[in-house]
């Protein structure tokens, strides 16, 4: 058998290698030794370890003491099985971590990710031994790491970390952040608090006897970069917990035993959380170990029920692994290095604050001790992070690295950061030089933006005064190759309106006229190909004519085109929606999303006896009153804007609703904590929430509601669900869908001559059928890769655009800032420049909306992807070589 590897894998990792690595192809240095607070690499080059590693290197590298410890250790016995014998080692670890600490019990793990683990089980089995088995919701921040396992990653609110386990997560992570440099919204330290207890109140009464308990990380890591928390936050949040009965967890992975200053983080607000979870430093980076210590009450109720704890590990609590996380806890008392932390911290924190007022990419320094966070920004005044999203943080820890200083990314999907950690044994002069190399990196960096794209671009709406018409070789180009269209459009113009039938498909000078489609290509009546980046607005999530639907539509036809009564087929679609969508028990069919979302409005307002509606600003419910903006009744709000919404709610609001993400306005995601917050804002006062997933059901298993924890009252159907055919529905509860029933007195007339019509009933049956996880994991990685290739492409050829993303839907703006509401994409649509850039794309085969959206399709390969980035590529630089006086020179 040839073992040899292949051309692919070569191409993935040039330098031939088996190992999968965090990053394909990435080249890093290879390290050979550490010596203190030095790391060096095999070419001899010596680097500053800033960061301790990943924040776990608290004694430095090399310490002779442990290396003692270990050599002696190892001669003894290195594994002992804890099911089969106690050890020395571990009972002592135990007792040190409780004198330490002051927990009376201990559970010995592996890693800081286990260890989570291990907390939210013993919670779960603390509340089976009470009797109350429901009590299985955690909740924890919508900013925030937990740990690489499944449960750690379903209380993480760090996108990157969560996408490819999307399908098996718990949405725990619904709390709002404190992260007050970008959810206080100008409040000061006490309003903040006060905001953010109301909101975590809120959170935990809505889950009532389902709440399991809550975890926080004291001081955030790696999602974002040490987050503080205002100083009244935790011990509010304690008191929200100790009210109700429920753990409070804390996550001191990265912050416990010293890090921060305090032997624990949270005593720096003299909480005592009910476990807290222990990683990374207690073993130093010397040996993979770690720990949840549990208080009291937690292990009598276990010990009076089962008296049996039979989570573990293989190497949880081994005889080395104990003795050398024994032998560090001794060091760092010996030492005093929780104290010489607080002081290098006080140190270190200077010397940032120093540096941030040098250098405008600063926009805050935050931390605790010797975990500190600087947030990186292309704006102080926007308080903009790099574009695209972590692009400053890898230019900072590259130039960092560059310059001999490792620092650590912690970029948490919305801003960019950087920790500077450096071990707990780090000495006044070693400070000094981590700031001098720092300065220089930050220096270098500045330097860098300036030249590039990223800071070349221009900002706001300046440049648009200056903009100018398509250019005139694009036009010519463009009529000489569909000299066909011209004239299917002449003919079209002369019988309807606008010779087309749907707004958003036309475009100057005219549109394409196409003829087929089949799989990934489209060909227009001058018999040009084009590479469907459309897919028909996200209906056609296979490609066109897909064979599965066609043939399930034709055998549908063949059995008669409209019957009049209720069929199987129609129950068939019923079934696998109420199946995919947790919140739907009953669905009512429509011929379209547009009528769904009316129909929608009406039973709202039925079941309300209120007229008034509240919808968002960008949003698009269909073409047809009364979900149209400037329609009587109904009020509308910028998204993403939590305080508008709770301006505008009062009691004669039938119904919020909402898209889980803009679609028709720019695709522009919703803040982690925002339609969670909506929705319970909408029942306090009495309205139902009505999810439009119209659009959305293509990116998740469940439709996006299961991705953010929803549980809407009415969800909106349509496009992907007819498989390339005209239909709609709505889902929710039986109580309430049950009046759209003509059995019901009193209840909702509903009819339409091809509501649920059969065809595309049985289209949509074998596309959901298709359309599993893996298939939906797919195309979001593929949708993921190309937006990444979109925004190189137009940084290299220095056009200002930024890419927003919602699953497998993306959509390109022309600015230098991602949009977070329709209003903002609207002031930095650059509209002569997004014409041209959908002129050149059609000139190179690629077939998209003139707004900029892209839908992608099961259809599309590799090889397709890859020709879509190269078009965008080529379409960016056309425009750079136009001399647009909207393009930077």
């Amino acid at each position: 058998m040839d073992h040899a590897l292949s051309a692919s894998r070569v191409a993935m990792q040039p330098d031939g290698s088996r190992l999968i690595k965090f990053f394909f192809g990435e080249e890093l240095p290879f390290v050979s030794h550490g010596r203190g607070v030095f790391v060096y690499d095999a070419d001899g080059r010596r680097y500053l370890d800033g960061c301790s590693g990943a924040v776990t290197a608290n004694l430095g590298h090399a310490d002779p003491e442990i290396l003692q410890v270990m050599a002696e250790q190892a001669e003894r016995i290195t594994f002992a099985h804890r099911g089969t014998f106690h050890s020395d080692q571990s009972e002592k670890l135990a007792e040190r971590l409780g004198a330490m600490t002051g927990y009376p019990y201990v559970f010995l793990c592996n890693s800081g990710s286990e260890a989570v683990e291990t907390a939210l089980r013993l919670t779960l089995q603390y509340w089976r031994e009470r009797g109350e088995p429901e009590r299985a919701r955690f909740l924890s921040h919508a900013v925030s790491y937990h740990g690489a396992t499944l449960g750690g990653l379903s209380l993480s609110g760090h996108p990157q970390r969560r996408w490819v386990a999307e399908a098996l997560l718990h949405g725990f992570n619904e709390l709002t952040p404190p992260y007050a440099y970008r959810f206080a919204e100008g409040r000061d330290d006490a309003a903040f608090t006060a905001f953010l207890t109301e909101r975590a109140a809120q959170a935990l009464d809505s889950h009532g006897s389902g709440a399991a308990g809550v975890v926080v990380e004291p001081v955030g890591g790696a999602a974002g970069g040490a987050i503080t928390p205002p100083d009244g936050y935790l011990p509010a949040l304690a008191e929200l917990c100790r009210e109700r009965g429920l753990p409070l967890i804390a996550d001191e992975v990265m912050t416990g035993l010293g890090r921060t200053g305090a032997m624990l983080a949270s005593q720096h607000w003299d909480v005592r959380p009910d476990l807290v979870v222990l990683g990374k430093g207690m073993g130093a980076g010397y040996v993979p170990v770690s720990a949840v210590l549990v208080s009291e009450h937690i292990v009598d109720v276990i010990a009076a029920g089962t008296a049996s704890v039979t989570n573990g590990h293989t190497y949880g609590g081994n005889p080395l692994g104990s003795a050398v996380a024994l032998a560090v806890l001794e060091a760092v008392e010996s030492r005093n290095l929780v104290a010489n932390a607080a002081e290098r911290g006080k140190q270190l924190r200077a010397g940032l604050e120093e540096l941030a007022a040098r250098h405008e990419v600063i926009g805050e320094v935050r931390g605790l001790g010797l975990l500190q966070g600087l947030e990186l920004v292309s704006d102080r005044v926007t308080r903009s992070p790099g574009d695209p999203v972590g692009s400053l943080t890898r230019s900072a820890v590259l130039a960092a690295r560059e310059r001999g200083l490792l620092v650590y990314p912690a970029t948490g999907g919305i801003n960019d950061a950087i920790l500077v950690a450096p071990p707990l044994t780090v000495t006044v002069e070693e400070t000094d030089l981590l700031l001098a190399l720092l300065d220089d990196a930050l220096s270098a960096m500045c330097s860098v933006h300036k030249s590039h794209a990223m800071n070349a671009l221009p900002a706001g709406r300046q440049d648009q005064e200056r903009s100018s018409a398509v250019p005139e070789a694009l036009l010519h180009a463009y009529r000489a190759r569909t000299q066909g269209s011209a004239a299917a459009h002449r003919r079209a113009a002369a019988a309807m309106p606008g010779g087309e039938t749907r707004s958003t498909t036309y475009h100057p000078p005219y549109p394409i006229a196409l003829a087929t489609g089949h799989g990934s290509r489209l060909r227009d009546v001058d018999g040009t190909d084009y590479l469907d980046l459309v897919n028909n607005y996200t209906s056609l999530v296979h490609g066109n004519a897909w064979a599965p639907a066609t043939r399930a539509a034709a055998e549908a036809l063949a059995d008669g085109a409209a019957l009049s009564s209720p069929h199987e087929r129609q129950v068939a679609l019923a079934e696998l929606l109420i199946e995919r969508v947790p919140s739907v028990e009953r669905v009512r069919f429509t011929n379209s999303g547009s009528e769904a979302s009316v129909l929608a409005a009406r039973l709202a307002r039925h079941a309300t006896g209120r007229n008034r509606l509240l919808m968002f600003d960008g949003g698009y419910h269909g073409s047809a009153p009364p979900l149209l903006a400037g329609t009587p009744d109904v009020v509308t709000v910028p998204y993403n804007d939590l305080d508008a919404v709770e301006k505008a709610l009062d009691n004669d609001i039938a119904a919020v609703v909402a898209e889980p993400f803009l679609g028709a306005g720019g695709v522009i995601p919703s803040h982690p904590d925002f339609l969670p917050a909506v929705a319970r804002l909408a029942h306090a006062h009495g309205a139902l929430f009505v999810l439009d997933e119209v659009q959305s059901l293509r990116n998740h298993p469940g439709g996006e509601q299961s991705r953010l924890g929803l549980g809407p009252d009415i969800t909106v159907m349509g496009k992907v669900i007819g498989g390339g055919l005209p239909i709609g529905a709505i889902g929710g509860p039986e109580q309430l869908l049950s009046l759209t029933a003509a059995t019901t007195t009193g209840g909702l007339n509903h009819s339409g001559t091809f509501n649920g019509h059969l065809a595309a009933a049985a289209a949509g049956a074998v596309t959901l059928q298709h359309l599993d996880a893996s298939a939906i994991d797919q195309l979001n990685l593929a949708a993921h890769k190309l937006a990444d290739a979109i925004t190189t492409a137009a940084a290299e050829a220095r056009i200002p655009a930024t890419v927003t993303r919602a699953g497998s839907i993306l959509n390109v703006h022309l600015s230098t800032t991602a949009p977070v509401n329709a209003a903002q994409a609207r002031a930095v649509a650059d509209t002569p420049l997004l014409a041209a850039l959908h002129l050149a794309l059609l000139l190179d085969g690629i077939y998209t909306t003139p707004r900029g959206m892209i839908n992608l399709s099961t259809a599309l390969d590799a090889d397709d992807l890859e020709r879509a980035a190269q078009a965008y590529a080529h379409a960016f630089q056309r425009l750079a070589d136009a001399d647009l006086p909207t393009l930077p020179r």
